[in-house]
């Protein structure tokens, strides 16, 4: 008897821990399916999330831009009309000096087209100045690199360049090294 009551025991307890065991695999089974539709449900609101934001730094690029354009167009406004106030006031005294001079309207047109074309002709001089003194300095460079050439024993044909740029060609003139110093003379 005590062996029954201890093999009842024992049976009881067996599917005690089989129930508990049973109980057990289904909440994790439960929680793993509940866990996947959070994880499921998280990224779904990560990437609304991710979306939101992207729309909003567009949002906020946008008009931030618009914010700068408006600022750069009323600032170059402001500026063009106070240089156009300024070459009018200049003028003006201009005008006037001449009206108080009693100059004829002859003298005063010319007086106010060479206030106009002095500066261009000023930046038109310093143009062909600058064009001069590059071509000066081009050339300068050109002659000492091709002594440069000569003194290495290299012979070379001037005006090979000039051809392939489209330029008119200069004389040729070769240069071949001359005796013993290294220098270059021109044929």
């Amino acid at each position: 008897t005590k062996e029954l009551v201890r093999f009842k025991e024992e049976r009881r307890i067996f599917a005690m821990v089989m129930l508990a065991e049973r109980q057990r695999s289904m909440r994790e089974a439960e929680e793993k399916g509940k866990r996947l539709e959070e994880e499921r449900r998280r990224a779904k609101q990560d990437e609304m999330y991710r979306q939101v934001m992207q729309v909003h730094h567009g949002t906020v690029e946008s008009y931030l831009e618009s914010i700068l354009t408006d600022a750069v167009e009323n600032t170059a406004k402001k500026q063009a009309m106070m240089e156009a106030n300024a070459k009018a006031q200049f003028l003006n005294e201009i005008v006037d000096g001449l009206e108080s001079e009693n100059v004829s309207e002859d003298e005063v047109v010319k007086d106010l087209v060479s206030s106009f074309l002095l500066p261009e002709v000023s930046r038109s001089d310093l143009r062909t100045q600058l064009k001069n003194d590059q071509s000066r300095l081009v050339a300068a460079a050109h002659e000492e690199l091709l002594k440069a050439v000569a003194a290495e024993g290299m012979a070379v044909k001037a005006g090979t360049g000039a051809a392939k740029e489209g330029k008119p060609e200069e004389p040729e003139a070769e240069l071949a090294p001359a005796g013993e110093e290294g220098e270059a003379t021109t044929e």
